[in-house]
């Protein structure tokens, strides 16, 4: 099988359908973020291992090529017209093809001000505990970069219910549709979960039919 992954950052998913034997192209506006995946990768996978550095707009409006899986890895809501890419993207593809949609900012009303103000309060000491470990391990996080353009996450994020509607109308059936609050360390994400129940992130696994 043939997967696409777009946005693929450091490697997180690439590097997981990699070793499970798949044949995976990687696209990233980050050239240092490629180059760590390169490093990743062992020498009898790399036949198997595509990366390029570009844009996913333009990669799209120019790639032919057929995939059995397209992932877009936390890349949507850094797009300025997501819902146009992700129709153009749909229309390309054909019957059988599964699209992931994974890790993307969750759009939500507010039902609880103070529930929400200790989510906030725990994303934040989540975030600096992370920094404060990469600092201490001399990793680069490569903000400036995750930043470029975060349009969505400006207005809030991006609500699960328009993506369906689009793959709806772009015939894709929804196979699962995931909920659920993301955070670097597990105990964090357990609090968010468990003890707050609030979300801030979704998955979206598709089909076209």
């Amino acid at each position: 099988a043939k997967i696409l992954d777009l946005g693929c950052g450091t490697g997180y998913l690439f590097l997981r359908f990699l070793r499970r034997g798949f044949n995976v192209t990687g696209l990233d506006i980050s050239n240092d973020m490629i180059q760590v995946i390169n490093n990743s990768i062992h020498e009898n996978e790399k036949h198997r291992a595509h990366l390029l550095v570009g844009d996913v707009e333009e990669y799209m409006d120019k790639n032919q090529d057929d995939f059995n899986l397209i992932i877009f890895s936390a890349v949507l809501h850094h797009l300025f017209d997501y819902e146009m890419v992700l129709r153009k993207t749909c229309k390309k593809l054909k019957p059988g093809t599964k699209m992931l949609i994974f890790f993307e900012p969750l759009k939500q009303e507010i039902n609880s001000p103070m529930r929400y103000a200790f989510h906030r309060t725990l994303s934040w000491l989540d975030e600096k505990s992370y920094q404060f470990e990469m600092g201490i391990r001399k990793i680069p996080l490569f903000e400036n970069e995750y930043h470029h353009s975060d349009y969505q996450r400006q207005f809030g994020g991006i609500n699960p219910i328009n993506v369906e509607k689009i793959l709806k109308e772009e015939s894709f059936s929804t196979l699962k549709l995931e909920k659920y609050c993301a955070r670097r360390f597990g105990i964090s994400a357990w609090l968010a979960n468990r003890v707050l129940q609030t979300q801030n992130t979704f998955n979206i696994l598709a089909i076209k039919i």
